[in-house]
């Protein structure tokens, strides 16, 4: 079947001229309920009036009704609803049943029990392969929807599609109290679990690029963006150690493993190294900045913290001071040394500063919250 074009009914053409699993992708547009006639345009022997007898153009322009969008129940839609309870689907069947004690015999029963019969034979004409996209507006789509996942499977429904046909607007003219109706629904189907499927890819917006794309590439002039090198699910080969260090409980590499070392032999990873020292005791001075500072020298680090549970002095902030700034390639400086109080962490009014693309979401562990009880000591 190629390059034909079919006039009738289609569930005529369905069951007549088009074989199983023959067909790769179907979409449709069926209207509801729009009271509108839908017609057919043709030329017709028969003269119109006296002048085109006279003259002997004796064709002109004529139109029939094609079908009338406007459905009721009738002896049309009771005998397709009992061919679909012969059809061999007793899902659909007992579907369709439920729909009919529920809709009783109205204009949407009769619908979707037009729709129904034409689906199953849609189901049979698809291949393996093959997707159904049927394109609809809210007034009927979740009904359609039931109706399909019956016809399908509701293991096969893939995704609903929103399609804005409009801007906003509130149909106020039209005494419309209520939301504004902008949107079209498409819903998505695939007969198997292995449908064809080909990306399709189009241009960033401009300000998206400006906001998110801030550097550019040395040499090759190409501009890129910094991120975080963690997700939130795993996908394959994404829980391992890489560099010394691997993801927190909870998350995982977003790379897997060869992907990550070809990063890095291509010198795409930015990584900074952070040291980070905790004092618990009340004793601290000059001496543990320096420390730290020699501690960050040897091991090449970008920066290092000193976690205190007292207030640092003030040979410690100038000993700290003294270590000048760390400069970022992509994020500008930062102090190398930074004294932190826990006092300070736990209120929120002191924070590590470095070039942390995840804002400490990824860096950090998050604590669970204790609630305070009424024998809670105060701490500081």
């Amino acid at each position: 079947m190629t390059n034909k074009l079919y006039y009738g009914d289609n569930l005529k053409v369905l069951r007549e001229h088009i074989k199983d699993e023959s067909v790769d992708l179907i979409y449709l547009d069926p209207p509801f309920n729009s009271k509108r006639d839908y017609n057919l345009l043709f030329k017709t022997p028969k003269a119109k009036n006296k002048k085109q007898e006279e003259t002997g153009d004796a064709y002109a322009d004529a139109q029939i009704t094609a079908f009338e969008d406007t459905w009721h129940w009738g002896q049309q839609a009771e005998d397709e609803f009992k061919e679909i309870l012969k059809s061999g689907n007793t899902d659909v069947a007992e579907l369709m049943q439920a729909l009919r004690a529920f809709l009783k015999e109205n204009d949407m029963m009769a619908y979707l029990t037009m729709m129904c019969n034409r689906l199953l034979e849609l189901h049979r004409v698809l291949k393996p392969t093959g997707s159904l996209y049927l394109h609809c507006d809210p007034t009927a789509s979740h009904y359609l929807k039931i109706v399909l996942d019956g016809v399908f499977g509701k293991q096969r429904f893939r995704t609903e599609i929103s399609w804005r046909r409009s801007s906003a607007h509130n149909d106020a003219r039209q005494g419309r109290a209520q939301y504004g109706n902008v949107r079209d629904v498409v819903l998505f189907y695939s007969k198997t679990e292995t449908w064809t499927w080909n990306w399709l890819y189009t241009l960033y917006d401009s300000a998206y690029i400006e906001r998110n794309y801030r550097h550019t590439e040395e040499n090759m002039g190409r501009i890129y963006r910094l991120d975080n090198l963690t997700a939130a699910k795993p996908g394959g080969d994404v829980s391992y150690e890489f560099m010394g260090t691997r993801p927190y409980k909870g998350r995982y590499w977003a790379y897997s493993r060869d992907n990550m070392q070809k990063f890095y032999d291509e010198g795409r990873l930015h990584t900074e190294k952070v040291i980070v020292q905790v004092k618990g005791g009340a004793h601290v001075n000059r001496a543990n900045i320096a420390t730290l500072k020699g501690d960050v020298d040897r091991e090449k680090a970008a920066i290092g913290l000193f976690i205190t549970l007292t207030e640092p002095s003030k040979p410690m902030t100038a000993e700290a001071a003294a270590a000048g700034h760390y400069e970022s390639p992509h994020h500008g400086g930062f102090p190398r040394i930074q004294i932190l109080t826990i006092e300070g962490l736990l209120s929120g009014k002191e924070r590590p500063s470095f070039s942390d693309l995840s804002r400490g979401e990824q860096t950090f562990k998050k604590a669970r919250r204790e609630e305070k009880t009424s024998d809670q000591t105060k701490l500081f």
